[in-house]
């Protein structure tokens, strides 16, 4: 089992990180903050996710923006590939095909 600790800026205040266990892929992209980053609804395009030092990465628009979800402890497997900076991870179509019930978040 790893957790995964949401990531808030050092400026952020007042808010609570939620601390979530999992124990594969599909578990870790249906936690409701991690998802959220897959299921957006602005201009970015989403090109997948990746680790990056044990920290969990949404990667948008082929590789040239990147944003920290969460930081991952216990990993004990590569469940994703290593993020390369500026390179898409090429797994979009995977996250989404695991992603539950996103016809409804899309809304």
């Amino acid at each position: 089992m790893a957790t995964i600790t949401q990531y808030f800026p050092a400026f952020f205040s007042g808010f609570t990180q939620a601390v979530v266990t999992f124990s594969n892929l599909e578990e870790l992209v249906n936690i409701p903050f991690v998802r959220k980053f897959a299921i957006r609804d602005d201009n970015n395009k989403f090109s997948g996710f990746a680790i990056w030092d044990e920290r969990l990465m949404a990667i948008y628009n082929d590789g040239e923006d990147w944003y920290v979800v969460g930081n991952i402890e216990g990993l004990k497997s590569s469940i994703l590939p290593e993020w390369e900076e500026n390179e898409s991870p090429g797994n979009k179509d995977l996250i989404l095909d695991l992603i539950k019930d996103k016809e409804e978040l899309l809304a």
